[in-house]
């Protein structure tokens, strides 16, 4: 528990960025409570001071129910919540929860490339999730389409990106070969087989 403490004094326990295209997103770890505020200030204010002074476990940080949903009125200014800790994978209206391995090293890790919505696991594999379920009132984004395509491409609606290493699946996901995807001379790792859910 002491060394869980000290990490996460030296680190951020907020950020908050705003997107020209997806609007303003607030990461943390657990989510934000539903606190009746205008905007949750009192709420970041605690997190960027890394306040423990008022509760020794911060729902922020380790709340589990309370959190899970973006509040109303972060929601009607256009602000998406992103956080892991829930030991699920969640992609709703200005929520976004990425925790695919749950703590479990046996589990995939998943990130979420943006503004495409575009789900990548460990093993490499991309899911294309539809924009407008995470970011509604925002301008229509462009897709990615698991159509037929020269072999190794990503089709979007206005482009085409090439990939040697890509492949669609009979499961409709485009799957990347780790050993021939390079990207900042970095390969990506190996994961094993087990599903995403």
């Amino acid at each position: 528990r002491r060394s869980s403490d000290l990490f996460l004094q030296e680190c951020p326990w907020v950020h908050i960025e705003e997107n020209p295209v997806l609007g303003r997103f607030i990461f943390v770890h657990a989510g934000l409570e539903a606190d009746g505020s205008h905007d949750c200030q009192a709420q970041l204010n605690r997190l960027q001071q890394q306040d423990i002074a008022t509760e020794s476990q911060p729902e922020q940080l380790f709340g589990r129910d309370r959190v899970l949903h973006t509040p109303p009125q972060l929601v009607r200014q256009g602000t998406t919540v992103v956080s892991g800790h829930h030991g699920r994978l969640m992609l709703k209206s200005h929520r976004i929860v990425l925790d695919s391995c749950g703590g479990d090293e046996r589990n995939l890790l998943s990130a979420l490339v943006l503004p495409e919505v575009l789900l990548v696991t460990q093993d490499g594999s991309l899911e294309p999730r539809d924009p407008c379920s995470v970011f509604p009132t925002r301008v229509r984004l462009p897709q990615f389409q698991l159509g037929s395509t020269s072999s190794g491409s990503l089709k979007t609606n206005n482009s085409t990106s090439s990939s040697p290493a890509a492949s669609k699946s009979s499961a409709g996901h485009v799957s990347l070969d780790p050993g021939n995807f390079n990207q900042a001379g970095k390969q990506m790792p190996r994961g094993d087989d087990s599903p995403l859910d």
